[in-house]
């Protein structure tokens, strides 16, 4: 078995950023102030960043 294939990584990867991010911000009541709603927003950036890396396929070198 080779593992997950760059897609499911991608998909994966995005949830990891973005459902507890979610999770949290829906548990405090879903607060609109600027402060909750720019950690909303960066977990949510950083999870599509994390998907396209993924999505592009880049592998760590070989270490020693």
């Amino acid at each position: 078995m080779k593992g997950l294939s760059d897609t499911q990584q991608a998909v994966f990867m995005f949830l990891v950023f973005v459902l507890p991010a979610l999770g949290t911000w829906a548990a405090l009541g879903m607060p609109t102030d600027r402060a909750a709603v720019g950690i909303l927003m960066a977990n949510i950036i950083s999870g599509i960043i994390v998907a396209i890396k993924e999505l592009l396929g880049g592998q760590a070198p070989p270490s020693a």
